[in-house]
């Protein structure tokens, strides 16, 4: 089972070496991630992908391979599909009698030329990356960038000598994620962690979306902001905006840290006007993970305590799921 999954990364253009491979078996056999999908999920991905630029094309690879893992009771799925996912591309470009001709490899080499054959530059080089989004509305994630910011008590911060103008504190907070694989949700431009999790943020610091001064909603792709809005109850074109950076697009964010750069920013942000808050949040896979945060000078009263993440998650868990079936039925 497990040479075929190496050979559909093969097959994905994902360069898995035969050391890797068995360092995964390796770790199997030592019992590493032994019945949990998660687990396994992070320890394949791990041994086998050294560079995260291919963590999408991975994802689709290992969701098709082992669909219907998480229904199993104990081990892994012994059933899988070994339709490659590829071929669904190409019978988008060509039709059967060119899938035929062509062996594998002249089939991928080809598919590889159209696609790079409508990176034609228009409208000033913003080309279509995903009919109707251009270029111009999805993310800039390779650049070089840093950004970071300094997490202390109070007792500590006066401690150092920071100045009291310099405090931002962390009123709300929430993390959760929907379920894990896409094919499993009812509905795909539903976020029930979003909805949920900005609840909870929301509750945690005493305020309403209408309270913030600032909002920087994650904008990897358009999907994500669209799905955000809806599920927090903002308008797109609210006259706050919805960036403090500029966004994924025009900011950019290097690899997974787009959001230390939004938490500085958006610290920028409320120290320019004492009293304000502001929202961050941001997501992970395909609009899977999710995270919140509300800032403000104004510090916290009480007691700081969060609800334990676990609560959400179950929520979350509890969501209505897409039924796994062993072979397809119907037209």
């Amino acid at each position: 089972m497990f040479v075929d999954f190496f050979y559909q990364l093969r097959q994905a253009r994902i360069p898995v070496t035969i050391r890797e491979f068995l360092t995964l078996l390796e770790a199997l056999e030592k019992g590493v991630a032994q019945g949990s999908v998660d687990e396994f999920y992070y320890l394949s991905r791990a041994a086998l992908v050294k560079d995260e630029r291919l963590f999408d094309t991975f994802d689709l690879v290992f969701e098709n391979f082992f669909k219907g893992a998480m229904n199993k009771t104990s081990g892994l799925l012994e059933e899988y599909i070994p339709e490659d996912w590829l071929r669904g591309m190409a019978r988008e470009l060509f039709d059967e009698d060119e899938i035929e001709a062509m062996s594998f490899e002249e089939l991928m080499d080809e598919l590889a030329r159209r696609l790079q054959e409508q990176d034609g530059e228009h409208h000033g080089g913003n080309r279509w990356i995903g009919f109707p989004y251009p270029r111009l509305m999805n993310s800039n994630a390779f650049i070089d960038q840093s950004a970071a910011f300094i997490i202390t008590s109070v007792g500590l911060a006066r401690e150092l000598g920071i100045p009291e103008s310099k405090w931002v504190y962390l009123h709300g907070c929430a993390d959760g994620h929907d379920h894990w694989f896409l094919s499993e949700r009812p509905e795909i431009h539903v976020s029930h962690a979003i909805r949920n999790g900005s609840r909870k943020a929301f509750d945690m610091a005493g305020k309403t979306v209408g309270d913030m001064r600032f909002l920087d909603l994650y904008s990897c792709f358009p999907s994500a902001v669209e799905i955000g809005c809806k599920e927090m109850g903002i308008a797109e074109d609210d006259p706050r905006g919805l960036t403090v950076t500029g966004g994924l697009p025009y900011f950019g964010g290097p690899g997974n840290s787009y959001v230390v750069h939004s938490i500085s920013e958006m610290i920028r942000r409320v120290r320019s006007e004492p009293g304000s808050f502001g929202l961050v949040t941001a997501n992970g896979n395909y609009v899977t993970k999710h995270s919140f945060g509300i800032y403000s000078t104004t510090p916290t009263e009480g007691q700081w305590t969060r609800e334990d993440p676990a609560v959400l998650q179950a929520e979350l868990d509890a969501m209505p799921k897409v039924p796994y079936v062993s072979e397809a039925s119907g037209p």
